[in-house]
């Protein structure tokens, strides 16, 4: 019998649909009988701690933000892994390069070194624009978590030349996130389970995208959406329904959790 104690879940494509802003009523209550199952439930996503979106009549036990690099529970920061200012500013001047703007993120702010359409089309998903900045030399010597540059895949390594210290994760063609290389949602997760003493057979994770990838082979359950990417799929324990069809909820009943 599965003995679950804690739960991460990606936010888009996974709790929330692209097309949408708000959980379904069938997840939300779902995850509420988890948590009166004594279950702790964290959120792991991509966003900034200032763009995780929050659900009326639902609170989670934590969030791990910028893909686990500045992670918490309430007021308690368990994990924070910035970015050394000397990889910021290359990656920065490697996109300068190849002529696009950098999005640099902190615990509290973000900003653009000038507007990009691409940018801003990403910061949509979460309801925001891409905010330049004049202070964005002032920015790069702040603790920085994520770099987003809207760059295609191919130029990934282009991003990274001559940095030492950072990896390229996405979940997006479109656009790349930049998070320093021993980082990650699983390394993330390693260190949430150590701060409450958990196993990782205790643990459950679901997402969709690429950087749900290394979360997914490390959780003890790893559950993939049915609109994930193929990587994700293939190594998943469990391929669920799609975010829309309430792939989740599909999940925790073949796994006996609800």
């Amino acid at each position: 019998m599965l003995n679950i104690k804690i739960a991460f879940f990606d936010v888009d494509g996974t709790l929330v649909a692209f097309e949408e802003d708000a959980m379904h009523e069938a997840v939300k209550n779902a995850l509420l009988t988890l948590q009166k199952n004594g279950i702790k439930l964290f959120l792991a996503t991509g966003r900034p701690p200032c763009l995780v979106p929050q659900f009326p009549g639902f609170s989670f036990d934590g969030v791990l933000s910028y893909n686990g690099g500045f992670s918490y529970s309430g007021d308690t920061v368990i994990y924070r892994n910035p970015i050394p200012e000397e990889d910021v500013r290359r990656v920065v001047k490697n996109a300068k390069k190849d002529g696009h703007e950098a999005l640099l993120a902190t615990e509290d702010i973000y900003g653009s070194s000038a507007y990009e359409q691409v940018l801003e089309d990403y910061m949509m998903f979460a309801g925001q624009g891409c905010r330049p900045t004049d202070e964005f030399d002032s920015l790069m010597k702040r603790n920085i978590y994520q770099i987003m540059v809207g760059v295609a895949a191919d130029k990934d390594e282009q991003i990274l030349e001559g940095t030492s210290s950072v990896k390229a994760v996405r979940w997006w063609d479109r656009a790349v996130d930049i998070i320093p290389v021993n980082s990650g949602k699983a390394t993330a997760i390693e260190k949430i389970l150590e701060y409450y003493g958990f196993s990782r057979e205790e643990s459950i994770a679901f997402g969709d995208g690429g950087n749900d990838l290394e979360m997914i082979e490390y959780a003890g359950i790893g559950v993939a959406m049915g609109n994930g990417v193929d990587e994700v799929k293939a190594a998943a324990d469990y391929v669920t329904d799609t975010c829309m069809d309430d792939g989740v909820v599909t999940a925790l009943r073949h796994f006996g959790l609800l």
